[in-house]
This record gives C-alpha cells, sequence and structure tokens, in this order.
C-alpha cells in the first residue's frame, strides 16, 4: 500500500506542476494567435506566481493527509501471524508449546495417557491452535521441525505421568505424512527423545492417519517397523476400514486404531462405517480409540461400538502440562475413583 500510494502522490505532484505553467502561459498570451509560451510562464506574470503557489501548497497538504491517514489505518489493523517471518522466528525463541489432551478408559474414566498437542504460544497474545497454523507451516517447510521440537518435551512430561500413575500412562504423539517419509530420520529423532528423556519406549505411542498410510503406499513399512522395534506402538489415526485400506492394520507394531467421532457421525451411512471399523480392529485384538467425543451422543455412540479409550472436550480439553497434572491429580485422586 505504501508504494502504491507514493506513485500516486509523485503522480499528482507532476500533474500539478505541468497544469500550472500551462495554465498561467494561457493566461498571460497577448493574442489569440500567439503561440503559447510553456518556458517560464509560471513566473510570466507575478501577480500570478503566489496563487500557483498556494493551489499547490494546498494539493501536497490535502495528499499528505490523506496518506497519513492511509498510513494511521494500516497501523492500527490486526495482522496476520506471519509463516514465512514470525514463525521461523518463534520456532527459534520455543514459542511453540506442547499441549496434552486426556486419553481416558471408557470402562472406568480414569486417565491413561494424553495426545500431545502442538501449540503457538505467542507471547502477549492468545494462544494459536493447530488447525489455525499447520497448513501455512506446512507451505513454509516448518511444520516438521516443530513437530520434531516438541517430541522431547513431551517424553518428558510423559516421564513424569508416569511415574505418577505407576506405569499406567501413554503418551500420544502424531506423525505427519513428510515425517513418515523422511524414514531413518524419523526414527532416530524419535530414539534420541527417548534416550534423552529416559522415557520407556512402550509408554509411548506414535500415530499415524491412514490416508497418508494409503498415500504412501507398503514402502511406509519398514519405516513403522523400525519404530516398533525400539518397542514404540504404533496406532493407525483417522480410521475408516475400507477394503482396500486393511493391509496398514498388517502393518508391524501396529496395536490401535483411532476413529474421528465428531467428523464421521452426521449420517447412518457414516456411524456404520465406523461401527464396521470398529469392529474390523476388534477382530484383530487392536486398542479401539474415539477422538473428538465432544456431546453425550457421541459419548453413547462409542461405547455402542466398543471403543475402549476415548477422548475430547466431554472428557477434558488440551492443557499445558502445569494444568494437566493439576487436572490429573485432581481425577485421579483416591476419593475422585472410590465415587
Amino acid at each position: 500500500m505504501t508504494t502504491g500510494v507514493l506513485r500516486t502522490v509523485g503522480l499528482m505532484v507532476l500533474v500539478a506542476a505541468l497544469g500550472a505553467p500551462s495554465a498561467v502561459a494561457g493566461a498571460t498570451s497577448g493574442t489569440a494567435g500567439d503561440p503559447v509560451r510553456i518556458s517560464g510562464a509560471l513566473f510570466a506574470d507575478a501577480s500570478l506566481l503566489a496563487p500557483s503557489l498556494g493551489a499547490l501548497v494546498l494539493l501536497a497538504g490535502v495528499i499528505a493527509l490523506v496518506y497519513w491517514r492511509l498510513v494511521r489505518r494500516r497501523r492500527t489493523l490486526p495482522r496476520r501471524p506471519s509463516i514465512t517471518s514470525e514463525t521461523v522466528a518463534a520456532a527459534q525463541l520455543n514459542e511453540f508449546g506442547v499441549h496434552f489432551q486426556p486419553v481416558v478408559s471408557a470402562a472406568s474414566g480414569a486417565i491413561v495417557g494424553a495426545e500431545a498437542l502442538v501449540r503457538w504460544e505467542q507471547r502477549g497474545a492468545e494462544v494459536t491452535t493447530a488447525r489455525q497454523f499447520f497448513a501455512r507451516a506446512a507451505n513454509a517447510g516448518i511444520l516438521d521441525d516443530v513437530i520434531a521440537r516438541a517430541i522431547r518435551p513431551a517424553c518428558d512430561f510423559a516421564r513424569d505421568c508416569l511415574d505418577a500413575t505407576n506405569g499406567s500412562f501413554r503418551l500420544h504423539i502424531n506423525l505427519s505424512k513428510s515425517q513418515l517419509q523422511a524414514g531413518q530420520a524419523t526414527v532416530e529423532v524419535i530414539e534420541h527423545a527417548l534416550r534423552e528423556s529416559q522415557l520407556v519406549p512402550w509408554a509411548l505411542q506414535v500415530e499415524v492417519p491412514e490416508q497418508a498410510l494409503v498415500e504412501i503406499g507398503p514402502s511406509v513399512t519398514a519405516t513403522l517397523k523400525a519404530m516398533s522395534d525400539l518397542g514404540v506402538h504404533i496406532a493407525i489415526d483417522d480410521f475408516w476400514g475400507q477394503d482396500e485400506t486393511y493391509w496398514v492394520l498388517s502393518i508391524p507394531g501396529v496395536t490401535a486404531v483411532k476413529l474421528d467421532l465428531r467428523a464421521n457421525t452426521s449420517g447412518d451411512a457414516s456411524r456404520a462405517s465406523l461401527a464396521n471399523a470398529a469392529r474390523i480392529a476388534q477382530t484383530r485384538d487392536l486398542i479401539v480409540g474415539a477422538k473428538r467425543v465432544e456431546s453425550t451422543f457421541e459419548q453413547d455412540f462409542a461405547a455402542e461400538i466398543g471403543c475402549t479409550e476415548v477422548q475430547g472436550h466431554a472428557y477434558g480439553r488440551p492443557m499445558d502440562a502445569r494444568e494437566f497434572k493439576a487436572y490429573a491429580a485432581e481425577e485421579l485422586s483416591p476419593d475422585t475413583l472410590a465415587s
């Protein structure tokens, strides 16, 4: 906007500067047939000098006022976070934090784990959710770096929770399609985080989207098997259970599937597909989890199709580490479990 305004200002000043001498020249020409002399015409008549300069000054003042108002308005408009500049700086300043959403046992109501969710914790601003910046972060090529940076502190958090729950806690982390394609590099990131945090591998569950597995193809099996060899659990996220995707359940190390109830319970056909997906997973002795459970309808449906683990706002919103530990301490207190 600034460049455009400056160009407009320059053009208007140029037109005014050229137009004023022409007008004065026309007014000072002696006879109708005499040629109009542009050069020096502005100063041909001293009586016209002051009005011409006054008009130019007035025009410049109007332009300056308009420009000032545009600049002021621009400064007061809320700025959308920039992924190409602010996000990179935020990553360097550790403004990307990890929040945790409780994963609850459908049978007992006890917290059995947490899903790690990346959040942009801008200084002096509200926390920005993943959905608001993930697409732009992916386009800027920094999404994988952000997720990788979150794995280590998430593992530290899980180790503390594991100690507090006497070994009955599992951390869920999500991997992107490009991280799966990175293969051994991603395996090394996870291995390093486990080693540095001293978290036992079986307390970590890596969740990979079914659609990403289908797009990559069976070649992804080697990467997931390497993670399984570390002792890490593998879960198929957003599992839909179509005939052409059953092969993903045979990947070594797959121990669970997760169904998205909020997005897929709007119609009878969708609910039937979810029920079928849950049945298929259960026949293979896999854990069936449900995410985005936010209403009593979704709670009842999760119980109906046999989900053993549930998560969503009905059981707890995503919280930072301190909030989660306080929430878990309240939920896991002897008095609460007895009631």
